[in-house]
């Protein structure tokens, strides 16, 4: 997240809330999310408690759907990984 978002993981995992930061908290949480990670290690990761976590993520989840900038930057990890799972298997049928 440091790279790709150019956010230290000192603001990421602390109470920082200006705008670049929270858009970083809320891939990584879009992220993991994505791949399995409960609302509890999130939360433990990030340091909010996990009632956030989830609100943080149906927000970014909803942002992410509306908003083509967001959806098409190459730069977001949670875009690689939706792209990855839509993309069908062999056999021609979706994951």
């Amino acid at each position: 997240m440091e790279s790709t978002c150019g956010v230290a993981r000192e603001d990421l995992c602390g109470p920082a809330k200006s705008k670049h930061i929270v858009q970083a908290k809320e891939i990584l949480i879009l992220a993991g999310r994505q791949e399995g990670a409960s609302l509890k290690t999130l939360s433990d990761v990030i340091g909010l408690n996990p009632s956030t976590i989830s609100r943080r993520h149906d927000i970014a989840r909803r942002r992410f759907k509306e908003n083509e900038a967001i959806r098409t930057s190459s730069n977001l990890p949670y875009t690689r990984i939706d792209q990855k799972r839509r993309m069908p298997d062999r056999k021609g049928m979706g994951n």
